[in-house]
């Protein structure tokens, strides 16, 4: 069951959902947002950035935009205006410079942009899609209190998700996590653990979203600070953990951090596990990992497993 969508939600008293950003403030969708994440992001911000749906156009940008893409652009601003399309630039290769996709006069005119990065790009930013994440925060607060009287829930259970949303980007895992919340409830789960099982239940989606290397090396770096093995691995993945926002200074952060806590042990256990039955299999994850990455993670599932 998943009582709360983001789609669709409303605000006080039933009142559509509204978000203003700031006019030369586009939503830019980071290369890691999850594929499956994007679409329902983009219709959640044409769904509250005006009173209206706007029209919705797309573009690619590659090299740049195409001479026929800018000429499309331009007569939609002459005919149209600025105010009734919600523009989508869709950029499909790696290290461009979204200061200059967003600086470009076509798609400055607008004033509703979408950027989605499907390769990782420079100078990206995630002010507007925060702000998107706490409207759709207030709103799912607003279902949960209403889902409180219809289905017996617990009014002010969601106080425990507070320091959760602090270590989510995503507002899409933001409002899964009322769903959790509300899942733990019907299962039972004790108040006092309610929150453990939240921020279990989004870090096994989490980490099911993240490409297996990517997974790996963050599993290994959190793991080897617990039992005290070095953690062994290349700088490619260094730089796409770093710009996930998942490691600083060589440790895990943003969600990263709840890896390190003993208390989710077995989910740690569990994936690794996992990856190393994986890795049997496909041997050329390994290879964008260190060669000694093996031996530390047969080194580091030893330690975990418990005493017989």
């Amino acid at each position: 069951m998943r009582a709360i969508h983001p789609l669709g939600l409303r605000g006080v008293g039933g009142a559509r959902l509204r978000f203003f950003p700031d006019d030369d403030a586009a939503l830019v969708l980071p290369w890691w947002v999850p594929e499956r994440d994007r679409e329902v992001l983009l219709a959640l911000f044409q769904q509250v950035i005006a009173d209206d749906l706007l029209v919705r156009v797309e573009v690619d940008w590659d090299e740049g935009l195409t001479a026929q893409d800018m000429a499309f652009l331009a007569s939609e601003r002459r005919r149209h205006g600025a105010e009734d399309r919600m523009v989508v630039v869709r950029v499909r290769r790696e290290g461009v410079d979204l200061h200059q996709v967003l600086g470009l006069p076509e798609i400055r005119s607008f004033r509703r942009v979408a950027v989605v990065c499907e390769q990782m790009a420079t100078n990206e930013t995630v002010g507007v899609l925060l702000e998107l994440g706490r409207v759709a925060t207030m709103a799912a607060e607003e279902r949960y209190d209403q889902l409180a009287d219809e289905l017996t829930l617990a009014a002010d259970a969601r106080v425990v998700l507070a320091p959760v949303l602090q270590r989510l980007q995503n507002p899409i895992d933001m409002v899964e996590c009322f769903n959790e919340l509300i899942a733990a409830q019907n299962r039972q789960v004790p108040e006092a653990t309610q929150q453990e099982a939240v921020i279990a239940h989004t870090l096994k989606r989490l980490l099911r979203a993240l490409p297996r290397a990517e997974a790996l090396v963050l599993m290994m770096l959190a793991v080897g600070r617990q039992v005290g093995s070095p953690a062994l691995i290349g700088p490619e993945q260094r730089r796409r953990l770093r710009g996930r926002m998942l490691l600083r200074d060589d440790a895990p952060a943003g969600w990263g951090i709840w890896l390190s806590e003993p208390r989710f042990i077995d989910i740690m256990s569990s994936a690794l596990e996992e990856s190393q039955r994986a890795i049997q299999d496909d041997r050329s994850t390994m290879s964008q990992i260190s060669h000694e990455a093996d031996t530390f993670l047969a080194d580091v599932q030893r330690r975990l497993k418990p005493p017989p």
